[in-house]
């Protein structure tokens, strides 16, 4: 039996230490949300190596003067992402859309940032063409307005939760969400 409550305490914990710029916590709270979705010791932790080095590579991306630089981190994220991505079984191609949602996430241009994010979700989730838009509106619920955005851990806590319960609700595998 899954334990909700974990899973999403894990998964709010990467995007609330990505906040505090502790890559290395980042790293191990990636490490167990890998384990608890049923990944092997080894892959999880070379997973969140990547995982914590394209968050790395996202601020530094944000945080560049120059376009070039930009331009630079943001590759390195992409790269960072196909590779977690690889890492775990998946189509590495999914990292393309995974940093493209965090690239318009940084640029505050909503329906572009949702357009990935449900492609991203689109891609990776094997379902009838409908059934992911609940799946990236509880996803964006925990990361919008009243969760993550607003700087609420248990309101994002409790999103991350309602999101996974609903990937089990459509008969999702653990493995078929990445993070």
């Amino acid at each position: 039996m899954t334990n909700f409550g974990h899973l999403g305490k894990l998964h709010s914990d990467i995007w609330w230490n990505h906040d505090l710029r502790e890559f290395v916590l980042l790293e191990e709270s990636a490490k167990s949300f890998l384990i608890e979705l049923s990944y092997g010791e080894a892959q999880s932790k070379k997973a969140a190596r990547h995982i914590s080095r394209s968050y790395f590579f996202y601020d530094e991306a944000v945080n560049a003067v120059s376009f070039q630089s930009k331009a630079k981190y943001f590759e390195l994220v992409e790269k960072e992402h196909a590779l977690a991505i690889k890492t775990l079984g998946g189509n590495p191609k999914l990292g393309r859309y995974y940093f493209l949602w965090w690239y318009y996430f940084s640029l505050r241009r909503l329906p572009s940032y949702l357009f990935f994010l449900l492609l991203y979700h689109y891609v990776s989730v094997p379902l009838r063409y409908w059934l992911f838009i609940p799946l990236v509106f509880l996803f964006v619920a925990a990361a919008g307005v009243a969760g993550h955005n607003a700087r609420n851990k248990e309101l994002t806590e409790k999103g991350l939760v309602a999101y996974w319960r609903a990937t089990y609700f459509f008969g999702l595998n653990k493995k078929q969400i990445l993070y």
